[in-house]
């Protein structure tokens, strides 16, 4: 008869300053007989910040703790944390499991986190008269090292500019935008009414 406890340690490997990232450990007890006095500790490494834990974790400083007791023969429980980069850089995240009889395990997963670098160029004209068309190009590019999520794009302009049938912000949500690249150009064409 034996017992023998593990946790599994899972989670994203890129992430984004500012994004919450979700870390699961599952712990199971493969033996054949009851773990007793078992634990589950998970640290809140530099460089993140708690955001919630399922089920609720006992905090101390940066250590979660989840205190199971009896983890039956061939059972498993899952404990989640969402945890927010606050820097960029190689993130680790690791949890251990522990038991009565001095059973320990640990394991660990790394995230890469970097930053997006949305760069915005206006093309168009300087100058116009009144009943002219004018024509802008709006190139979007991503100079970072993640993609970019969530973009929207808002142009507002002046009352001396008609654009038809839209009123002053047009608002267009892109596509995700991934390092390195930059999106087809936005172009937007205003009639000239007034000086």
């Amino acid at each position: 008869k034996s017992v023998a406890i593990a946790p599994g340690r899972s989670g994203p490997t890129v992430g984004s300053v500012g994004a919450t990232l979700s870390y699961q450990t599952t712990v199971t007890n493969s033996g054949d007989v009851p773990a007793e006095s078992v634990a589950v500790l998970d640290e809140v490494p530099s460089g993140f910040e708690l955001v919630r834990t399922n089920p609720q974790a006992t905090r101390s400083g940066s250590q979660l703790r989840w205190n199971i007791g009896r983890l039956e023969a061939r059972q498993t429980q899952v404990f989640a944390v969402d945890l927010r980069a606050t820097r960029a850089g190689t993130l680790t995240t690791c949890a251990e499991a522990t038991a009565a009889g001095g059973l320990r395990a640990r394991d660990c997963v790394t995230t890469q986190i970097g930053t997006s670098d949305v760069k915005l160029q206006i093309l168009g004209p300087t100058t116009a008269k009144v009943g002219d068309e004018i024509t802008f190009k709006i190139i979007i590019g991503n100079q970072g090292n993640v993609t970019a999520t969530g973009l929207l794009l808002k142009d507002r302009f002046d009352e001396g500019l008609v654009f038809p049938g839209q009123t002053s912000p047009i608002e267009k949500n892109l596509p995700d935008l991934p390092p390195g690249l930059a999106h087809p150009p936005v172009v937007v064409t205003f009639r000239v009414m007034r000086p």
